[in-house]
């Protein structure tokens, strides 16, 4: 285009997309390949217009959207193939965790019941369309992820002395009685307390069934916080019923409210979870200690407690500690052990329960219970990290193999104790044949 008057004229100059570097192809597919692009669409007119690119140069197309098979993935030698994981996310962006601190959400969580999605045959699956089979795949997840119950022996012993602790403080003049659950990590604990939850609120449900319509708050549940003091174990107390808390409001006036609340609102069971807390050396433990001791005098519930090794701390040892445990039952939750023949009839017994409800169409029956010696030592006879164990192997087989094999749980790795006990179990047995070989090679 010419410019004004007595000014020289420009060249326009195209710009250039930088061209691809040089892709090596077989000999045998060059032919392939000059016929892809003799048939490539031609570029748009406005990018030829605007020089973008030029009209007798054909688009180089990106090999892996080609739709044709002369030119498949293949993998770099000596690199081990390893299928994605479907990953699954929830239908709707409203969830979020299932809290219970406070009565809201513990009365969510019990109101919710866990949902176990029907049996399909193989050939009913795959008769199923996408959109059905990926929300039934969904359901299978979720319920694998935190739906599956197991009534072992400690929960059954759990369950009957909270029942009995209960009845015996029925009558106001009564000694009041409790429950503590302690163990090591992975054992079941808090599995076991959200069952006792769930059963005390079921009893309670068949003896006043519009129990909410007149404002009750059957059960109250907190957890104890890291270094508790008396005043921040009331706050806890007091955030569960959503009461507002002042700084100048102390201790007393905090714990005289938080009674006040549970008599008012009808509380008969108290749970208290990671009681250990209590246990670290801090300036308030004692006072903490105290303060439960006044809840279980002026409060008309049963307590139930939970923690870490709390019959071996330092929480009840002491003067105001052997108060508590003179009224509680103890009730530990032990690992199962392989030397232990009772110990293995009930840890298949506990595998049966698992493997009867994974919601798989492949899956053998029996063949997890075969596996029981290989489970016990696989998760060092922790309930905890045997669900983790077949809960996620189960997970990761739906849509997949639908079935939990051995080669399976072999690549699944659990939690760092287990782990952890299973390699030094290895090395252990090993040094053992070493050792025996040794001692036979000297004869």
């Amino acid at each position: 285009m010419p410019g004004p008057q007595g000014a020289p004229r420009h060249r326009t100059t195209r710009r250039r997309l930088p061209s691809r570097p040089a892709r090596s192809i077989p000999a045998g597919d060059r032919n392939h390949q000059r016929r892809s692009h003799r048939h490539a669409h031609a570029p748009p007119q406005h990018l030829r217009d605007r020089g973008h690119i030029r009209p007798d140069r054909p688009i180089q197309r990106n090999p892996s959207t080609q739709n044709h098979q002369a030119h498949p993935f293949q993998p770099d030698k000596g690199r081990p193939i390893m299928n994605s994981p479907t990953i699954m996310f929830p239908e709707t962006t409203k969830i979020k965790p299932a809290p219970r601190h406070t009565k809201e959400d513990l009365a969510r969580f019990l109101n919710t019941i866990p949902y176990e999605p029907e049996r399909h045959t193989a050939a009913e699956y795959a008769a199923l369309g996408t959109r059905a089979r990926t929300a039934y795949d969904r359901q299978r997840k979720m319920f694998l992820s935190g739906g599956i119950t197991i009534h072992t022996p400690d929960f059954l012993q759990a369950r009957l002395s909270l029942a009995e602790s209960m009845n015996e403080n029925i009558h106001p003049d009564r000694d009041p009685s409790g429950l503590i659950l302690t163990g090591d990590a992975t054992l079941g604990k808090t599995t076991a307390t959200r069952m006792l939850i769930r059963y005390v609120h079921d009893a309670y449900v068949r003896q006043f069934p519009d129990y909410a319509n007149h404002g009750r708050v059957p059960i109250v549940f907190i957890e104890v916080p890291a270094t508790c003091t008396g005043r921040a174990l009331m706050c806890t107390f007091a955030h569960f019923f959503g009461m507002t808390v002042a700084r100048t409001d102390t201790m007393e006036m905090l714990r005289q409210r938080v009674v006040d609340m549970m008599d008012r609102v009808g509380t008969r069971l108290v749970v208290v979870d990671e009681l250990h807390n209590l246990s670290a050396a801090n300036k308030g433990n004692g006072e903490s200690v105290d303060i439960l001791r006044s809840l279980h005098r002026d409060v008309f519930a049963t307590f139930l407690y939970a923690g870490i090794d709390l019959d071996t701390g330092d929480l009840l040892s002491g003067p105001r500690g052997r108060q508590i445990a003179a009224r509680f039952t103890m009730m530990p939750m032990e690992r199962y052990h392989p030397s232990s023949e009772a110990d293995h009839e009930i840890w298949r017994g506990i595998i049966e329960q698992f493997e009867d409800a994974l919601p798989l169409l492949n899956h053998k029956a029996g063949s997890l219970v075969a596996l029981s010696a290989y489970l016990l030592e696989r998760t060092n006879g922790s309930i905890g990290s045997l669900g983790r164990l077949i809960n996620g192997t189960a997970n990761g087989a739906v849509g997949t193999t639908e079935a939990v094999t051995r080669a399976l749980l072999d690549k699944k790795t659990i939690d760092f104790a287990a782990e952890t006990a299973r390699i030094e179990t290895l090395a252990r047995k090993t040094r053992s044949r070493q050792s025996a070989g040794r001692i036979g090679g000297t004869k």
